[in-house]
Order: structure tokens, then sequence, then C-alpha cells
């Protein structure tokens, strides 16, 4: 894939320079004598020396990886009106785009991402899911910015706090990001107006939620409504902030225990089935596990309200019945206002195998800057896949197509801790929280037993 790496070789040429030798000598006759009134000879000021000529740059080939369905928009991006831009600016630098490749079948995900990692003449720069990062600098494969961004004094205030929280592993930065993931409430206003309620606007509380839901769902046939739905079955993404808002959370602050079966994240699980078993104002789990089962239902207008990651509900909008959709805030829980989930959009990482170092940081400086990413939003502009940008600046240029309800969940937005184990701390959640929804396991059974279970897996170290 490409020649072999070379290291940069700047030949510097040595000037000698040399001085001016005065000698009085007088070899033949008598040396004249100075007036004393007369005044010393004027010294000559010191030669300077000839300024060298700037040392031609070695051309370097930088190889670029990005997840393979998103490579050709990338490279989309790339040659819409950066890659003139970037090399005038770096001339000796290549930009070749690669898809990341897949594990041969029946090979874990992590074993080969982390040999790509590790070859240095395959990757320089390379775009992750935010779920494998943390696997990827534990295991060493990643390099940590913070030392060119301190030596470069490049600026991170206009990013979202919560990407850069979510790029973070103790306390080192090791990934910046192009757009973000927020987790908006989608309503169908269509079904709001039929019930005689409006689409909340600005914070909103529990109770108040609650008692929309329930005014919403309807179970007359043949067209039942769900006041809510989760779409994904019970995932993380769309239980956590309940269990924020109510001053709990998945694990420690030293991510060393789970903390789900601590009373603030019980309470909170209760609450939302709650919804389902006393309220009937969502579905069940083994529904709610029919991912394109409740999307279907939102087609047909029996969903009102869906917490729902931004990316799909902008496909959904598209595709959903008439009457108009609308994003509203995520209620605020009784205890902390944190309601939204925020998660890094396929962020860019720098190969710490990489001999490359300087050309990458170059290349993710320019990637990721607002310029960048203002052509990323031209490009994409009527493409279902556009995401919010990771910079505030560039978003809040963008607020008519994104709103001012996705302009608060980026500015507030919470990630997933970064952790090595994430991946299987996540599915414990997942899948043993479904049995309390379901209605056949006791909240306090299902969290207790998710607990254990997380605690058994922190144990045992990065996996």
């Amino acid at each position: 894939m490409g020649s072999a790496t070379r290291r940069r070789c700047v030949a510097a040429a040595l000037l000698l320079v040399g001085g001016l030798l005065a000698a009085a000598c007088d070899v033949g006759g008598e040396q004249t004598p100075q007036d004393e009134s007369s005044s010393p000879p004027t010294p000559r000021p010191p030669r300077k020396p000839a300024e060298r000529p700037p040392a031609a740059r070695q051309p370097v080939t930088l190889r670029v990886f990005a997840e393979p369905g998103a490579v050709d928009i990338h490279q989309g991006v790339w040659r819409f009106g950066l890659e003139d831009a970037f090399e005038s600016k770096h001339p000796n630098i290549k930009v070749e785009w690669q898809p990341l490749p897949r594990p041969p079948a029946g090979k874990p995900v992590d074993e080969d991402f982390s040999a790509l990692l590790a070859s240095g003449d395959l990757v320089d720069v390379v775009q992750i899911h935010t779920g494998w990062t943390g696997l990827a600098v534990a295991r060493g494969g990643l390099l940590a910015l913070d030392r060119l961004v301190a030596r470069d004094r490049y600026d991170l205030t206009d990013y979202w706090p919560g990407l850069l929280a979510a790029s973070r592993w103790r306390g080192e930065l090791y990934a910046l990001a192009t757009s973000a993931a927020p987790y908006p409430l989608l309503c169908n206003a269509m079904l709001f107006a039929e019930a005689g309620l409006e689409v909340p606007r600005g914070a909103w509380t529990w109770a108040q939620f609650l008692a929309a839901a329930r005014t919403l769902a309807t179970t007359q046939q043949p067209r039942p409504v769900y006041g809510f739905a989760f779409p994904f079955s019970f995932h993380l993404p769309l239980t956590l902030p309940w269990i924020w808002g109510n001053g709990g959370d998945m694990l420690s602050d030293d991510l060393g225990q789970s903390l789900v079966d601590q009373p603030a994240a019980q309470e909170a699980v209760q609450w939302l089935a709650d919804l389902v078993h006393v309220h009937a104002a969502t579905q069940k789990a083994d529904e709610a596990a029919a991912g394109g089962q409740i999307r279907a239902l939102w087609q047909a207008g029996q969903v009102a309200m869906m917490h729902q990651v931004w990316l799909p509900a902008v496909s959904l909008s598209r595709s959903a019945p008439q009457g108009g959709i609308a994003f509203a805030e995520t209620p605020r829980g009784p205890v902390h206002p944190a309601s939204y989930m925020i998660i890094p959009s396929g962020p860019w990482h720098i190969s710490s195998a990489s001999p490359r170092t300087d050309e990458a940081w170059a290349f993710l400086m320019w990637w990721t800057s607002a310029e960048a990413q203002r052509a990323y939003q031209a490009f994409e502009a009527n493409i279902t896949t556009l995401m919010p940008p990771a910079r505030q600046l560039v978003a809040s240029e963008f607020e008519a197509r994104y709103g001012e309800v996705t302009l608060a969940a980026l500015a507030h937005g919470r990630p997933v801790p970064l952790h090595p184990a994430i991946g299987p701390l996540l599915e414990v959640f997942q899948r043993g929280l479904a049995p309390a929804f379901a209605g056949q396991q006791s909240v306090a059974e299902a969290t207790a037993a998710v607990a254990q279970e997380q605690d058994r897996i922190l144990a045992q170290g990065t996996p």
C-alpha cells in the first residue's frame, strides 16, 4: 500500500564566515608615530552571516483512513474546496484516502483494528467509531494530542465541551471531531395537534412529559398511538440521560465501579418502566427491540414522541406522515438539568506508530477547522447523513438548519465515558435492563445484576 516509509532528511549547507585580519607590519621602515589627538579609526561592523535559503521539505504521502461508508463523502468534501487550500500551505503533503478495512468473518474487530494501528506504515490519521477509541488508547494505538495542542497554541474553546470530554482518557485528549450526534426528542406535530397539545418549547419537566405522553397515547383501533417510543430497545443513549437527570450515573467518577444499582439510577429506571406498566404510555421491551417496527409505526403516524439520535431523526422526519415534525428538548430531571447525550460523530485520531506526526497534525488541524466544517456543511446540504458541526461558531451560522433545540443539545450534551471496555459495559447495560421493561424482573433485581456484571468487567482491566 505505497512505498516504504521514509523519514525526512534535511541537508543543511554550512556557511564558512571568515573574519578580516588586520596586521600592522612595517617590513622595511620605521613605524610612524600616531597622533594622540586624532580619533581612533571607526571599527567596521561585523559582517552578518549570509541567510540560508529554506530547506526544501521532502514530499510526504499522508495515509488517512476513514470508515468505509464515509470515505466517498470525505473525499468529495476534500476535493470540493479543501485540497487546494491545504496544499497551498503544505505543498509537500499529499493526502491519500483509504477505507478502514473490515476484519475477516469471525475475527474480532478490535484485534484487526489494533493490528492496523500498530502497523505504522499503513495509518497516519484514522477516523474510528467513538466506541473503539478507549480500547485503541489503552492498547497504545493512538497518540495523545496535548503536546501538539500546547506547542502550536491550538485553540480548543470553539468545540462543544461535550465532544472534548468524550475524547479524553485520564486527562489526555486523543481525538478531534468534525461533527456531533446529539439526541433530541422527535415529535409528531400532527398527533400533538389532534390531542389538543402544543409541541413543548423550551425546558419542561418529567411530570409535564408524562402528562403529555399519557394524553397522546391511545389504544383506539385500527390506529393505536404510542405517546413515547424507544426505537433501539433500551440502549444506553436513550436511558442514561434520564439517570443523569435524577442525579445518578452508570459509572463512578473514577470509572472503577458500576452505579446502576444505586438509588438515583434505580429510581430513574423505575420511572421509565412505569411508562410501560403503569401509564401505558410507551411500548413493551419486546416491541422496542424491533427497531424497524418502531420506525414503521412512526411513519404510519402511530408514535407521538421518540428519543432519537440526530441522524436517523432527520431521515425519519423526511419520511414521516403529513402534519409536520418538530424537535423538543428532552425533559429535565428532578435533580440535575442534564438531559442530553452527545457523541462525536466519527472522531479523528493520529496513530501513535505514524512517523509523520507533524504532517498528520497539520492535516488534522486543517480538517477540523471552521473552514473545513463550513465546506462540509455546504457539500452535504442535501444529504440525509448531514450532522451538526463540532464547532460552535459554525453551528451558530447554520442555526436555521438545525434549530434552537439541536444547538441546546450540543451546548449542554454530556458524553458516554471514554473507557477501554465501554462496548461490553453498554452491552451489559442494555441486555440487563430489558427484563425490567418487559415486566419479567423487578427493577431492583435487574439493576443489581447489571452492576454485578459491570463490576466484573471493570475488575478485569483492559480487554
